[in-house]
């Protein structure tokens, strides 16, 4: 038997997107899945797995490290900051668990560098698959949240996360993805064109909708109206061929497209998070505006802190020291929402304090050169795990920086492994890497 053959069965388990979808499926308490009594959890251990994956596609010599050269600068932007944070990791004399579990969020970059040179692949099964898994979401949150599931009383998994507990921030940009998701699909192809299909489609359109009008997140709704603006404004601004047809084309999809708007954002205003959303703008004591001053507190009292040392501001703390405890700002977050806070629930500022001025800058340069890379993907007909990676890229940094999100698994390994996916759907499109890209196929580990 030829080796093509072997590795193709034995690297075609798509390792690390088959734990992205996981945790989109499960969301914060899917995150807590380990074997009892061992406190290795499920994305850790996915993560590494897929670094075997890598290590051993590099051995068989079907997984060139000279790959990296043809990375976007993103990419590159991508392995800095990974690079910085094992730095300010190695510069320590020691490290506790607890600046193990500080670094944990920053190791979790690896996964865009794996996804890089191992990215997902489709296969006519990947939007099925795609659409099981968000529709199993907003099915186990549906019933959580109507009383079908008692979330307090089903398997604790660890401290504060039970069985279909839910997270309403990251729940809500779930179901704006999945929303964003199903509309690209109508915009770009494969319409739906039977009966069935259709009726499928608009009713994980509704379900997902009901569900992100009745969760109380304000980030997570900004995050769903980011992922479908950025889907309408792709199809919006669509080329077509021929001048005359071009400007007619687009002038009556600006006119639906502002209608679509028009419409949603009238709607919004009646939903749960719209209405905390115009009470966090009110001043007169609502709950909406109380949690509102409360960051806004946190951030002015980190921020000041941070410059009160020229060598914080530069390098950040490291790993380990309580940020808030340090900063005097823990009280204004515990005994509100959160109980045991060690972030200020931003995670660029976050990123500041434990890195310093460069750790924050790349960053920050990657949620936009990310966000760039997603919007160039939305606005063709991409395959649809690149579409699903520009939206997790789109949407993730909204909620993270109002939540601790990105510094958890559940958030971290789905948007680092969106970021590479879009850097090696960028290498992909290169006219001289045609011919590389079809061996590069029979490695990947993705499906």
């Amino acid at each position: 038997m030829s080796e093509r053959p072997q590795v193709r069965r034995l690297f075609a388990a798509p390792l690390l997107f088959a734990g992205v979808l996981l945790l989109l499926a499960t969301s914060r308490w899917g995150s807590y899945l380990h074997v009892p009594g061992l406190p290795i959890y499920i994305g850790d251990v996915v993560v590494f797995a897929a670094v075997a994956q890598v290590i051993l596609l590099w051995r068989r010599g079907l997984l060139p490290l000279r790959g990296l050269h043809d990375a976007p600068r993103t990419g590159w932007l991508v392995v800095a900051f990974f690079g910085w944070a094992i730095v300010r990791a190695v510069t320590r004399t020691a490290l506790p668990m607890v600046a193990v579990r500080d670094l944990a969020p920053y190791a979790y970059v690896i996964a865009a560098i794996l996804t890089f040179l191992a990215p997902t692949r489709r296969t006519p099964r990947t939007r099925n698959w795609i659409y099981a898994v968000l529709t199993f979401h907003v099915a186990w949150y549906a019933a959580a949240t109507t009383g079908l599931i008692n979330a307090a009383r089903t398997w604790k998994l660890a401290t504060g996360a039970t069985l279909f507990s839910t997270r309403p921030d990251f729940d809500s940009a779930v179901f704006g993805i999945a929303i964003a998701f199903a509309v690209h699909q109508v915009a770009f192809g494969p319409r739906p064109r039977r009966g069935p299909a259709i009726g499928a489609m608009s009713a994980f359109v509704a379900l997902n909708g009901y569900a992100l009008a009745r969760q109380h997140s304000r980030s997570g709704l900004m995050a769903a109206v980011v992922a479908l603006a950025a889907v309408i404004g792709a199809w919006m601004l669509r080329p077509r061929e021929g001048s005359h047809r071009d400007k007619r084309g687009l002038v009556m999809r600006a006119a639906v497209a502002m209608a679509a708007v028009a419409a949603a954002m009238s709607a919004l205003l009646f939903t749960v998070p719209g209405q905390r959303l115009i009470g966090g703008l009110d001043s007169s004591g609502s709950q909406a505006a109380g949690t509102s001053h409360a960051r806004v507190l946190v951030f002015e009292g980190v921020s000041n802190w941070l410059l009160d040392s020229p060598v914080r501001t530069t390098f950040g703390v490291g790993y380990g020291p309580n940020i808030l405890a340090r900063s005097k700002t823990v009280q204004y977050l515990e005994g509100t929402e959160f109980t045991g806070v060690r972030s200020p629930h931003n995670y660029l500022l976050g990123t500041w304090a434990r890195l310093g001025l460069l750790g924050v800058a790349l960053a920050a340069a990657i949620f936009l050169a990310a966000g760039r890379l997603a919007l160039g993907t939305l606005a063709r007909r991409a395959d649809p795990t690149d579409v699903l990676a520009a939206l997790i890229v789109l949407t993730i940094p909204v909620v993270a920086l109002f939540g601790v999100v990105l510094e958890s698994p559940f958030g971290a390994i789905p948007y680092f492994w969106a970021v590479g996916q879009l850097c090696a759907g960028i290498r992909r499109h290169q006219p001289d890497h045609v011919e590389a890209a079809s061996t590069a196929d029979t490695a990947s580990a993705g499906a």
